[in-house]
């Protein structure tokens, strides 16, 4: 790294450590006191915790997640204090760091200013960024996600076993950060056997296999910890393995006081909504005002389309749901989810909701229309990196239509979505410009 790039980093840093804690006032969400509770519980080396909404009578601290997130908060506090604020330094400084790693990735694919181009289509889509102000796991889990997509990349252009190393031990600590991408790990791992099958490459598996030992390596500690805790194997948590055999208790505390096998009554549906993040946080409004916009009407309309309680139903409506870009009208949640969800552009032009529901239909409406165009010459022209990039929306699509699904879900892998959605925009560019689309 040249020098001039380390004295900008420390300048952000030192730049974010001055203004956050001074202007920024950081409020918790539910998930956002579990993970505060085992990071404390970390620091004074103890097992069990209690917080509200979660383990009221106290639990082992290997119930519910992996230690990933809570250790990264852990180093923080011990560091710099208890103070939640000097975590929302951190992950505001990765996401700076991860946006231009994003761009060297994005130069090494495109022409300089296509690069900065589709980098800024990257950055324009706030909605990801709005998670590095709170203290939640999507905002290091995105800028992980592209640190190990940027060490993929580099593997695939040099042939160079060390990014391939590289590529295992990030991807390690990303799964430890989020459990999910195991799921992931398991797609492209196959992925990269079957290209190396071909006699030519198949002195390749070796060192496959030993990238997937690192991965294996780096969540081996963990699992014996639980095995020696819970007298079993489980799979990262007993609440993991659980929600993998899909009996959905792996959820934060606000989705399950929204989890239904049918329609509750009208006031039920009105409180919930008025228990709501957004609603409390940035709108402010009523009840009175809520029922007039949502009203008794519109609710029974609701209710008597709403068919997603039933197995197939459920993961029908998570995996439409994953796609929406833009909503038209009311909807409950996905899959006996039953908070409600307002049309887009509901919110006041001034609102930072308005700008999210402008992100989401134009930047990454944008980025979808590039996925199938993406797939179809990546596959033309053997891009395997681009391939790599489709098997992570595969099994990330796969999972969430499977496990469960909310819209904050599908920000972990935007990173993905627009590398991918670039390449697509590209292409149909250069062959539209040579007027040779196929």
């Amino acid at each position: 790294m040249k020098i001039n790039r380390i004295y900008i980093l420390i300048f952000v840093l030192v730049t974010l450590f001055t203004l956050v804690p001074r202007f920024y006032n950081l409020k918790f969400s539910d998930d956002s006191v579990l993970y505060d509770g085992i990071a404390k519980a970390l620091i004074n080396g103890e097992s069990k915790i209690s917080t509200p909404g979660y383990f009221e009578d106290g639990s082992d601290i290997g119930q519910t997640i992996l230690p990933g997130y809570p250790a990264f908060i852990a180093v923080i506090y011990k560091i710099f204090g208890t103070k939640a604020v000097n975590v929302i330094v951190f992950q505001l400084f990765l996401s700076f760091c991860a946006i231009w790693v994003y761009f060297l990735i994005s130069k090494e694919m495109f022409s300089r200013n296509k690069a900065i181009a589709f980098t800024l289509l990257y950055v324009f889509y706030v909605n990801q960024w709005s998670y590095s102000l709170l203290l939640l796991i999507e905002s290091i889990t995105i800028s992980t996600l592209v640190f190990s997509l940027y060490f993929l990349f580099k593997y695939f252009i040099t042939n160079s076993n060390k990014y391939l190393y590289y590529y295992a031990l990030i991807f390690g600590l990303l799964i430890s950060l989020n459990n999910r991408f195991i799921f992931h790990f398991v797609f492209v791992g196959f992925y990269l056997v079957i290209i190396n099958l071909n006699k030519k490459y198949i002195h390749n598996l070796k060192n496959i296999i030993f990238a997937a030992l690192i991965v294996i390596t780096l969540l081996l500690p963990w699992h014996i910890r639980q095995y020696n805790v819970y007298g079993r194997f489980v799979l990262f948590t007993p609440e993991r393995t659980a929600n993998m055999s899909n009996k959905n208790i792996s959820t934060g505390y606000s989705e399950k006081k929204a989890a239904y096998d049918y329609v509750p009554g009208y006031d039920t549906v009105i409180n919930l909504y008025m228990t709501q993040y957004l609603t409390k946080e940035y709108r402010k409004e009523t009840k009175a005002e809520i029922e007039r916009k949502f009203n008794i009407d519109k609710y029974q309309e609701l209710k008597s389309s709403y068919t997603a309680f039933s197995p197939s139903g459920k993961i029908l409506s998570r995996a439409k749901g994953f796609w929406e870009i833009v909503r038209f009208d009311y909807r409950f949640g996905f899959a006996g989810d039953m908070r409600v969800m307002e049309p887009s552009f509901y919110d006041k032009f001034t609102s930072p909701l308005f700008l999210m529901d402008f992100a989401d239909l134009f930047f990454l409406g944008l980025a979808f229309l590039g996925i199938l165009p993406a797939l179809f010459f990546a596959i033309k022209n053997k891009n395997h990196f681009f391939l790599i990039l489709g098997i992570y929306i595969l099994a990330h699509w796969i999972l969430h239509s499977y496990v469960g699904y909310l819209p904050r879900y599908r920000i972990t892998i935007m990173p993905v979505i627009f590398l991918l959605g670039s390449y697509g925009i590209n292409e149909i560019y250069i062959k539209i410009k040579n007027k040779k689309l196929i």
